[in-house]
């Protein structure tokens, strides 16, 4: 079971421990790890890559591992924890759960590839080769400690929630995966969520502080539908935005599960929804303004064809 301590004297990631980064920002030695399939990253990868599958570090139902088979697998994919690691694939949300779980696990320092790893390939500007991958034991002992205290279970959120620090959870849910998930079937998110769906945090930093806003003394709690996206948009906002942002692992799945817990149906309004309602509700304004000028012009022809006048 994970353990954490919400304190609220965390703070952001320190400066270059989690980045994003082009191929020319590379820290020189970092050991590469491939996120794509193992069959791929072995046919071709960058060269000297440690093939790490984001699938080899969940189960079945998509939960994650005991800290023990995770710290073996890690140590499987000859890391120790002290290296800087290179994180590349070609799934930003893959790619995004591996380097945040590297990080939580206590990675020295994690940069990740701000592209597609094909596409940087085929330019050449990561050197190609062969990709190595895990071995049945652990060729390192992963001995970093864990950053505990940015992991929180369902009960942890649930009481800082209660607390008089500001916590401020993130929604990382698309609408189709927040439809009918409350327990009237109504979109239902934790209390006091903001929407910023993943989709719309990996387009850049920009877009996630503005959404985020400018909290003062505030501690951002990052959950999806479960740990893949939830580790991945914890990622992105820390990385990204300089906030000091936590992870509720379990993500939705975790916190509806336990049904003393408290549901809002609505989560609070933001920029970005709000920018998507009313793109939306103009796109359906102009088509019934153009529908309605067509059956216009083929009322008109049809009259003019029988010779009326159009009054």
């Amino acid at each position: 079971m994970w353990f954490c301590v919400f304190m609220s004297g965390c703070g952001a990631a320190a400066a270059g421990d989690l980045e994003y980064v082009r191929p020319d920002a590379v820290a020189h030695g970092a050991v590469v790890i491939d996120t794509r399939a193992e069959q791929a990253c072995a046919q071709h990868s960058v060269a000297g890559a440690h093939c790490l599958p984001a699938a080899d570090l969940l189960g079945a139902r998509g939960e994650l591992p005991s800290p023990p088979d995770l710290l073996w697998a890690l140590g499987t994919a000859g890391l120790s924890g002290r290296e800087t690691v290179l994180v590349v694939g070609d799934s930003a949300e893959a790619r995004d759960f591996v380097a945040g779980l590297l990080y939580l696990c206590g990675q020295a320092r994690v940069q990740v590839l701000d592209q597609a790893l094909s596409g940087a390939l085929r330019a050449g500007d990561l050197p190609a080769g062969a990709g190595t991958g895990r071995g049945m034991l652990r060729t390192r002992v992963f001995v970093a400690p864990m950053r505990d205290r940015l992991w929180l279970l369902h009960r942890d959120l649930f009481h800082a929630l209660e607390s008089p620090a500001r916590v401020v959870p993130v929604d990382g849910r698309d609408a189709l995966q927040a439809a009918g998930t409350g327990r009237d079937q109504r979109a239902a998110t934790v209390p006091g969520a903001i929407r910023l769906p993943l989709a719309i945090a990996e387009n850049g930093g920009g877009n996630a502080a503005t959404v985020l806003g400018d909290r003062e003394k505030t501690s951002y709690v990052a959950y999806g539908q479960g740990p893949k996206d939830s580790i991945a948009l914890f990622a992105r906002l820390r990385a990204l935005t300089g906030r000091d942002v936590r992870v509720l692992a379990g993500g939705w799945r975790e916190w509806a599960a336990v049904s003393g817990y408290p549901v809002a149906t609505e989560a609070v309004p933001n920029d970005a929804d709000s920018a998507a309602a009313a793109a939306g509700h103009a796109a359906r304004v102009l088509g019934i303004g153009i529908l309605l000028l067509v059956v216009a012009m083929v009322f008109a022809a049809v009259n003019l064809r029988r010779g009326d006048r159009w009054m």
